[in-house]
């Protein structure tokens, strides 16, 4: 326990400190507001997709239908039962969760719904389990990202709803799809052994996406802290970081290790459902409500609250989703 513990602090401490760097680069001029836009569509539109292509397009694992299914099904499933759980709770009362606008509202549900399913979690993977595990992984993500590019950021926003189909031709989506076609034609492969300098030109792009993206994350972060406080009053503030908190960190991985004890799944895809149910809210959010209409402050909140909180409480899910999943920590 004591060990999962320090990786885990480990892990969230060097995400935050990236992030804490892009705060100061704000404060000190450095990253200015109207680099923003332009920082987010490199993000969006190359960095990311450039990740997902070099993780997907030479997987062995996506070429096996049982595991593409399967993963892909498990990481859509996560983020798709964070969105209606957290509709369903709304419909109780938005304004007891200091809640006031639909734009609030929106942010707070896809918020709630995005966990953190790269950043703490394959640094976790690595020094938890295998590399086998960590494959199973980004076969995950690939469900987790096409909903959440997708549908998340349709309900998040202020389009009209009969262009929602829309939001889903970004950049992540598109890049997912091509790089399936690309592992399953064998033109992935292609690349690494052939095209090399193509290959390692996408994985340094890929690579860059995380720092860039805290960075680009520590920018929006700092505006939330002005004298306004990002346009949220303190007790709205409250309400709305008790109420993440619970249902990210308490209701979200109950209902996720419930799923992983009785699904049809190989060891390796339920070892990834452990750590995904334990992880906190994605601070990626920040970003895509800046992007998409959202509110970045609602995102701040839910994502920072979140990620402070389960410094305790990923080493209690990490236990007991191995106890009542019979897997055991190591290959």
């Amino acid at each position: 326990m004591l060990d999962q513990w320090l990786i885990t602090v480990s892990a969230v401490i060097s995400v935050f400190t990236v992030i804490a760097v892009g705060a100061a680069a704000r404060w000190g001029g450095w990253l200015s507001e109207e680099a923003d836009q332009s920082l987010m569509k490199i993000i969006l539109g190359l960095l990311f997709p450039c990740l997902i292509f070099s993780s997907v397009s030479n997987n062995p694992a996506l070429r096996e239908v049982g595991n593409l299914a399967w993963a892909t099904v498990v990481g859509a499933g996560g983020i798709g039962l964070g969105l209606i759980v957290g509709t369903f709770v709304l419909r109780l009362g938005p304004q007891f969760f200091g809640l006031e606008t639909r734009g609030q509202q929106r942010t707070f549900v896809l918020s709630v719904a995005f966990f953190n399913y790269a950043f703490v979690p394959i640094p976790l993977i690595e020094l938890l389990f295998d590399e086998a595990t960590l494959g199973v992984m980004f076969v995950h993500n690939v469900g987790a990202g096409l909903l959440c590019y997708s549908l998340g950021i349709a309900l998040m926003s202020e389009k009209p709803e009969r262009d929602w189909w829309k939001q889903m031709l970004n950049g992540p989506t598109i890049a997912t799809a091509v790089a399936l076609v690309a592992n399953w034609s064998g033109f992935g492969a292609l690349m690494v052994e052939r095209l090399v300098f193509l290959d390692q030109a996408v994985r340094w792009l890929g690579q860059a996406s995380v720092p860039i993206s805290l960075l680009a994350i520590g920018a929006v972060t700092a505006d939330q802290f002005g004298p306004d406080g990002g346009g949220i009053s303190r007790g709205n503030s409250t309400r709305m970081i008790v109420a993440a908190c619970v249902l990210r960190l308490l209701i979200l991985p109950a209902l996720m290790l419930t799923a992983a004890a009785y699904l049809p799944i190989s060891d390796l895809l339920c070892r990834v459902m452990v750590i995904m149910a334990a992880m906190p809210s994605a601070t990626f959010s920040i970003i895509l409500a800046r992007h998409y209409g959202g509110v970045p402050g609602v995102a701040l909140r839910v994502a920072l609250s979140t990620s402070i909180v389960s410094l305790a409480t990923i080493p209690l899910w990490i236990a007991i989703g191995m106890r009542v999943t019979g897997l055991g920590v190591g290959p």
